[in-house]
């Protein structure tokens, strides 16, 4: 994880001013809510926005006639909200949608319904910091649904639906040469794609050709994808440096996740099933905990067509070079490892293939071109076809022990000879397809046997899309705990918490572990039952002031935390206010002075309830 953490550093430092999925966010001294009722109203009221602005459309179908533009500046703290009154009540028909232009930073664009014409949705180069949540994309004709040119955009809870035409559902663009960066798009619902007659209909398209030696930094995560079959090019990555993890694609058959121009990405935890499997040119891409069960091909490596290294044009299919792919399951596909043919294809050269579990299938590898200096070691082969061209030095036949799970995924078990049995070192694969971190000597296949957190699974739609927003309600001294991603450097986690009364007595905290007892939490920030706020500093509960707050109304929580000092700070933003400091460097509950690592938050109350939704950390 801390691969990621140090690509995406510097668009994560401003998580903090956009993960509330309420919305309610800090205002500036001169900051408004305004409700409006047209079109017109609503660009008004854009034009003159200020940071911290919230601007409600009211619900109701409106039709526009012109885009609806927006070049306005807010802050991490205080960006301006741009919202339909309820997720999904306000339709916006006609000609076009929202315009994001240059100099636009820090704008918010939350919960509408778009059926407008495609290709009127963009985050135009220039403008940062812009983050569509909670819509719905259901636009008509060809062109994208969004398109993002602009630097630090968070794509997140949205559904995109019922698309049959040319153009991409996200097309991320970027300017001249350089591929826009630090997008983030994640937790979003893909589905209902069907074949838009023609190239150029992927259902996320993260660069082009010209863009494609550009390092993005980009993180495509958490998303689900149903039926997506604009073109075989499901995900089509065109640029170098991101990662795609922790995506889960199904029932779209003739598709690829496909790394298709660019170096040096990441592909890893990703549930492919029916699906054409993952599909590898350009060089130094890091396949791995991946999952593939039933597709036609499970993975396809590259057959060049050109040597871009060596000066052929970037639209080539750039042979593949210093290709990783390793620890992934594969179970039940057609054919587990392809390399098509190709009229003097060039092949793909020093290809690692490595401590991967394939059980059924047909033909484990078929390789129809050349391979140079190839590296096979440690794979797991059972109840499979052939080997084909993979070595039998490549493999033992042995059987893993795989078991199913309640959403039918094969996992190691007890006993397993995957397990502590991989061979090499991969310092690249950090954790498996649940998510957990893999410690050596580590496992063979996607899944490392632990204990830790699951923070990754197979995706459903109620884990997506604009009701995908986990919320977490504790009441009558009960313990709500869930799991969150291993932390044991300085991170922040952030949420919203709103009290059914006031006084109530409840809080949200971080431990190591689940815990069913107050004195197992390190940081906790708390209702008190006084009618404040305050946190954990020690041996006590302590507060830097005085901060009341209301039955019924939504906190934004963010908590900084330093595990290795034992500290954290808490800051709250009532909704309509500014936000203000809970405690400052207080010192973790002294019963976990000396813990090591934080993974599991939880939602305790004993009068009243309290609702904890959005819990994110970074």
């Amino acid at each position: 994880m801390s691969i990621q953490r140090s690509r995406l550093s510097n668009r994560l430092a401003v998580r903090a001013a956009l993960v509330a999925l309420g919305m309610s966010w800090a205002a500036a001294a001169s900051a408004t809510t305004f409700t409006v009722t047209s079109i017109s109203a609503l660009q008004t009221r854009i034009n003159s926005a200020v940071a911290g602005d919230i601007i409600i459309l009211q619900n109701g179908t409106y039709t526009t006639s012109a885009a609806i533009t927006i070049n306005r500046t807010g802050t991490a703290s205080q960006p301006i909200t741009i919202q339909a009154q309820t997720p999904g009540g306000v339709e916006i028909r006609g000609t076009n949608g929202f315009s994001v232009n240059s100099p636009a930073t820090y704008i918010v664009i939350d919960g509408f319904l778009l059926t407008h014409a495609s290709g009127h949705n963009s985050i135009a180069s220039g403008a940062t910091h812009i983050r569509f949540t909670r819509n719905t994309f259901q636009c008509t004709g060809d062109g994208a649904y969004l398109t993002i040119a602009g630097n630090d955009a968070e794509i997140d809870h949205n559904e995109l639906r019922n698309k049959s035409t040319l153009g991409n559902m996200i097309d991320v663009r970027g300017t001249g040469s350089q591929i826009a960066q630090h997008v983030w798009i994640h937790h979003n619902y893909f589905h209902d794609f069907t074949n838009g007659g023609g190239n150029g209909a992927e259902t996320i398209r993260f660069g082009l050709s010209g863009l494609s030696l550009s390092n993005g930094f980009g993180l495509i995560e958490q998303n689900l994808f149903v039926r997506c079959m604009g073109e075989n090019e499901l995900i089509s990555n065109k640029s170098s440096s991101n990662t795609i993890r922790y995506n889960t694609i199904l029932d779209s058959p003739g598709t690829q996740l496909t790394l298709r121009h660019g170096n040096d990405c990441q592909v890893y935890g990703n549930y492919l099933r029916n699906t054409d499997g993952i599909r590898i040119f350009g060089d130094r891409h890091q396949v791995f905990s991946n999952y593939l069960e039933g597709n036609t091909i499970g993975i396809n490596i590259g057959n060049g067509d050109g040597e871009v290294a060596d000066g052929d044009p970037l639209t080539s299919h750039d042979r593949p070079d210093n290709t990783v792919i390793s620890f992934n399951t594969l179970i039940n596909n057609t054919t587990s490892y392809v390399m098509s043919g190709r009229t003097d294809g060039l092949g793909a050269t020093n290809t690692t293939f490595s401590n991967n579990i394939i059980q059924g299938g047909g033909v484990v590898a078929d390789i129809n071109g050349p391979y140079s200096g190839a590296a096979w070691a440690g794979n797991i082969l059972w109840n499979t076809g052939a080997a084909g061209d993979m070595p039998s030095s490549g493999f033992t036949t042995v059987n893993p022990l795989l078991a199913v799970d309640a959403n039918g995924v094969f996992h190691i078990q007890s006993g397993s000879p995957a397990i502590n049995s991989a061979t090499g070192t991969f310092s690249a694969v950090t954790v498996d397809m649940d998510g957990q971190p893999r410690t050596s000597p580590k496992d063979k296949g996607a899944d490392e046997f632990s204990s830790a957190p699951v923070i990754a699974h197979l995706l459903t739609p109620s884990d997506v899309g604009p009701g995908g927003a986990s919320c977490v309600m504790a009441s009558g001294n009960s313990f709500q705990n869930s799991s969150m991603s291993a932390q044991t450097g300085t991170f922040t986690a952030e949420w919203d918490a709103t009290p059914s009364t006031a006084p109530i007595n409840g809080y949200v905290a971080l431990s190591q572990g689940a815990q069913t007892a107050h004195t197992g939490f390190a940081a906790i920030a708390r209702f008190n039952p006084d009618g404040n706020l305050d946190a954990r500093n020690g041996g006590a509960y302590a507060a830097a002031g005085t901060i009341p707050y209301a039955a019924n109304v939504k906190y934004h929580f963010r908590m900084v935390v330093n595990v290795t000092s034992h500290t954290y700070s808490v800051f709250v933003t009532p909704a309509g206010g500014s936000e203000q400091t809970v405690g400052s460097n207080f010192s973790f509950r002294s019963e976990q002075s000396g813990v090591t690592s934080l993974n599991s938050w939880a939602v305790w109350a004993s009068t009243g309830s309290l609702t904890a939704c959005g819990f994110t950390t970074h």
